[in-house]
């Protein structure tokens, strides 16, 4: 899935395109928002614990988590919950246009790996490069890292979600920040393998001969479908969301037919 730094590159894009029709949305909040879900990785929930979807299903992850958790609507939050949680749904649709966009077709199921960890290790190497290519832009990640330590104003009650308390998830704002001033590539596997509590050497990161394979393998119109239809989709999911209207399923994805039962859904310990 995408790291961080591309959330939030993306995140700015659909914030951007709102303002643009009159859309107000507190730029903090929403980008606090757009990394919130990966949290899970730090505090040791099962990734469809905050994401509300799998990649063995295409059950829209937007429409499970409300159908959930209708005590997230948009009408029942303060302005700066409503940001927030606009931001975790595009994270949402983010996820899922990676999975339809680059992840099946080049490194899982549906690819010559087949999901296989050889797949798994090419698609790292692929997201160092945008990584890269997030540090070096307009805003690049250490810009955005400001707008996510103007985040540390933003008060979410205790109970917002259920699964995941304020608290955790400020720490892993703050861990995405550490890492947006860090040079991609080895200084962040380093950061991200102790921010874990992972024993011993971490990972090495991927090679520069790795990246230029992973770069020449996926095709640019497909990284361009991804970045196109996660901006379009997420800016249909947030206006919606904030007006208060039903929610489509985003492109590839499908209605829950039943809210489903998420399993293991509880306060993480913080020790």
């Amino acid at each position: 899935m995408p790291t961080p730094f591309v959330h939030l590159a993306l995140a700015l894009k659909v914030a951007q395109r709102l303002r643009a029709e009159g859309v107000q949305v507190g730029l903090p909040a929403f980008l606090f928002g757009s990394v919130a879900p990966d949290t899970a990785h730090q505090v040791g929930l099962p990734r469809e614990v905050t994401h509300f979807w799998t990649t063995a299903d295409d059950v829209s992850g937007t429409l499970h988590l409300l159908a959930r958790h209708p005590s997230l609507e948009a009408g029942r939050l303060t302005p700066d919950e409503r940001d927030f949680m606009a931001g975790y749904l595009s994270h949402l649709v983010t996820d899922e246009q990676w999975t339809f966009c680059l992840w099946r077709p080049y490194f899982g199921r549906h690819s010559p790996f087949g999901g296989s960890p050889e797949g798994a290790a090419l698609q790292s190497a692929y997201r160092d490069v945008l990584d890269a290519e997030a540090a070096a832009a307009s805003p690049g990640s250490a810009e955005l890292a400001d707008e996510l330590e103007a985040a540390e104003a933003v008060r979410l009650r205790e109970r917002l979600l259920p699964f995941l308390p304020p608290e955790a998830l400020h720490r892993g704002r703050r861990a995405v920040i550490d890492q947006c001033r860090l040079t991609p590539g080895e200084a962040r596997a380093r950061y991200w393998h102790t921010l874990r509590g992972r024993q011993g050497e971490p990972a090495p990161p991927s090679s520069s001969e790795q990246q230029a394979r992973a770069t020449a393998y996926v095709r640019h119109e497909s990284l361009e479908e991804f970045r196109t239809r996660s901006t379009e989709e997420g800016v249909i999911v947030v206006r919606d969301y904030l007006a208060g209207r039903p929610l489509a399923p985003p492109r590839g994805t499908q209605v829950p037919v039943v809210p489903a039962t998420v399993s293991t859904l509880h306060t993480p310990s913080l020790t």
